[in-house]
């Protein structure tokens, strides 16, 4: 599943995007347990809140999420997002500079 982050974001638009992509990944997912892998662009996506970072890490930790591939240059919010994979408990989280890196470990 890819997520395009654009402008800010609070803790109203954290919950949006939590429970769309929550609906497409249990779509794609269909009857089966396989896991949803997601490519995130943060490229243009501004500092979210302190309330918006929590419900984005809890969106990691969901299980249906498996890997999760972040690239972008912003380094604001390559700080923030290394800090959100800090406290995640999923570890199958990584930041990428490019967006063909972050596919290409997403197809490994």
């Amino acid at each position: 599943m890819y997520i395009d982050l654009v402008g800010d974001f609070d803790v109203q638009d954290a919950f949006a995007l939590k429970d769309a992509s929550t609906k497409l990944m249990r779509r794609i997912e269909g009857n089966t347990t396989r896991k949803v892998d997601l490519l995130i662009n943060n490229s243009v996506c501004k500092k979210p809140t302190s309330e918006a970072r929590k419900i984005f890490a809890k969106m990691t930790e969901d299980e249906s999420v498996g890997k999760i591939a972040i690239y972008g240059y912003n380094p604001v919010v390559r700080v923030i997002a290394s800090f959100v994979i800090g406290f995640s408990k999923n570890k199958n989280i990584k930041i990428f500079n490019s967006k063909e890196s972050s596919l290409a470990w997403l197809k490994e």
